[in-house]
């Protein structure tokens, strides 16, 4: 699951949409318009990079929880605010 996370998703599938997507539309498509790919594009990218943020940022409070009950052995609702 971590292996998922934090490693195939920005480092295999978001790489790959960075570097091979453009050329396989060029080479592959060549009927294709790219311009509708090229407007899209950056939106694209700006949320696959939300997304890994995301997923790193579940992961600490996910060790953080997991920390918490191993050490002192009671459950800590994170989602409290403390004003």
């Amino acid at each position: 699951w971590v292996l998922c996370r934090l490693y195939f998703l920005p480092f295999v599938i978001c790489r790959s949409v960075v570097t091979e997507a453009y050329d396989a539309l060029v080479t592959y498509g060549p009927f294709l318009d790219p311009g509708p790919y090229l407007a899209i594009y950056p939106l694209f990218l700006i949320g696959l990079g939300v997304l890994v943020l995301l997923h790193v940022m579940w992961f600490c409070i996910l060790l953080r929880i997991g920390w918490t009950l191993v050490t002192k052995g009671e459950r800590h609702d994170y989602s409290e605010h403390k004003l």
